[in-house]
């Protein structure tokens, strides 16, 4: 018995009804076509920027120049792509980010139906839907995207490893590849995510070692097998990536960036703890009801046997979560730490949603069902509005638990931004608050055609300066109280500034 049949077996709330093969693939492709209809509809208006991809848009202005991997791969597959979409790098990357989008909320859909079945599925895509940061992790062509996708696919593989092992290792490898290259924490991220895909479901699911000799706590037999063979087709992935450069090199720069000096952030008290503030910072961005849930599934994932499938996302989810409270914060190379989670803990939460509602309906409780759902609902719906404007839950509003995260949001441009851009000629201060906004500027503004601004500097030396509207951090306050709001985009939510005075 496979770890997913015993978690079917062993929590009847979770169980799915028996359905024929050809109807189980046509939900399947079902799914997958409304996923990436869903993303394509997010993305109609086109795909914000962050400052973690900014070279990817050097790439695609230049495909044969020498590139970083990532950039490099996303080059060739925008150089399969239309000629007319190859000719607008920004249609090109809303192309790429539909692909990475879908592909990712379709993640989410098979990774909670294998685990707890159909109706958590539909769940798990509500919350990340419903959720800001877990859906413009989706939307908005960064690393941090990359990452959040190859967290939730690997996590697919782990739990499909002792079932299939073909198809499990083979998506084990390139989602492992996938994290490899998107950010230099992958060094840290990898290592772990391998091995608690080779551990935790065969530690959760003893029944899955029937036919398999040896210790329990030393996997052999298939699973042992399919996981080498992950692992050396995330290293062939790595070396076809490196087109040509030393992976010694590559690995020597990735080590450098990883230990690069930051400096420390003021962010309340939480922050301050060596690794319990990395978490503590995490945990006052989720929405409180997700975090409930979430909690609940993780909880259920490590001390439970009826749940043997949530081994798998469980650990996929402890690892990354333990490669970023080892970076510490402000993460390396300008990356989100709650977008890197958010997909795969919304994941986690709608497990624990879809499995309270499934057992409401099963005891015909119809009215605390309707109440459960509803409650829910709201919550998120009223958390979600808050998060929007200021990225912290009614726990991080705490006086002096977490006191701003703008900090920890690398900056981001989006087709309404750039388009307010191209109205100036100046030199400009983008984002001043956030890390990375004169360097994405500047690449946006080489990739793109008709931006006229002469170039991105700080502040001090700016002439305009593009702040969120409102102004919520002290640096744009500071700017926006010295200077003259001249222009904003339609939905308000960026203006520019021209600063006067010293």
């Amino acid at each position: 018995m496979t770890g997913v049949e015993a978690a079917q077996a062993l929590d009847p709330p979770a169980q799915d009804i028996a359905v024929p093969r050809w109807l189980a693939a046509a939900i399947s492709l079902g799914a997958a076509l409304g996923c990436f209809v869903a993303v394509a509809a997010l993305l109609r208006s086109g795909a914000a920027v962050s400052a973690s991809a900014a070279g990817w848009l050097d790439a695609l202005r230049d495909p044969a120049a020498e590139a970083a991997p990532l950039p490099w791969l996303v080059a060739k597959f925008v150089q399969r792509l239309p000629a007319q979409v190859r000719a607008e790098p920004q249609w090109a990357v809303q192309w790429v980010q539909i692909a990475v989008g879908g592909l990712g909320l379709f993640g989410v859909f098979a990774l909670a139906r294998a685990t707890a079945g159909l109706w958590t599925a539909v769940a798990s895509v509500a919350v990340v839907l419903g959720w800001p940061d877990a859906r413009a992790a989706l939307c908005t062509a960064s690393a941090e995207s990359v990452v959040a996708v190859a967290a939730v696919w690997l996590a697919w593989g782990a739990l499909h490893l002792p079932a299939m092992p073909v198809r499990g290792g083979v998506v084990l490898g390139v989602s492992a590849a996938a994290g490899l290259l998107a950010t230099p924490l992958g060094l840290l991220l990898v290592p772990l995510w391998l091995v608690g895909a080779l551990v935790l479901p065969t530690a959760t699911a003893p029944d899955s070692l029937a036919h398999e000799s040896g210790r329990p706590d030393l996997p052999a037999g298939s699973r042992w097998l399919a996981w080498t063979g992950a692992a050396l087709l995330a290293a062939g992935c790595l070396a076809v990536a490196l087109h040509g450069q030393p992976a010694k090199a590559w690995g020597a720069g990735q080590l450098a960036q990883l230990r690069e000096p930051t400096d420390a952030l003021a962010l309340g008290w939480a922050v301050q703890i060596p690794v319990l503030g990395t978490l503590t910072a995490l945990c006052c961005q989720v929405p409180v009801v997700a975090l409930l849930l979430g909690g609940h599934a993780v909880r259920r994932g490590l001390g439970h046997e009826s749940a043997v499938a949530l081994a798998a996302p469980v650990g996929v989810f402890l690892a990354l979560l333990a490669a970023l409270a080892t970076a510490g914060l402000p993460l390396v190379g300008d990356h989100d730490p709650v977008r890197m989670v958010a997909p795969l803990f919304a994941v986690l939460a709608g497990i624990g949603l879809g499995r309270r509602a499934l057992a409401l309906h099963d005891e015909r409780r119809w009215g605390a069902l309707l109440m459960w759902l509803a409650a829910w609902t709201g919550c998120l719906a009223v958390e979600a509005t808050l998060l929007d404007t200021d990225r912290r839950n009614v726990l991080g509003h705490l006086p002096g638990l977490l006191t701003e995260t703008d900090t920890l949001r690398p900056a981001e441009l989006r087709p309404a931004d750039l388009a307010l851009l191209q109205h100036f000629d100046r030199h400009t201060a983008v984002l001043p608050a956030r890390p990375g906004g004169a360097r994405l500027a500047t690449a946006v503004a080489a990739a793109v055609p008709g931006v006229k601004v002469p170039g991105f500097c700080a502040p001090h030396r700016a002439q305009l300066a593009l702040l969120p509207e409102p102004p919520r951090h002290l640096v744009d306050r500071a700017f926006a109280d010295h200077g003259q709001k001249v222009a904003c985009t339609a939905d308000l939510k960026v203006c520019m500034h021209r600063l006067v005075g010293r």
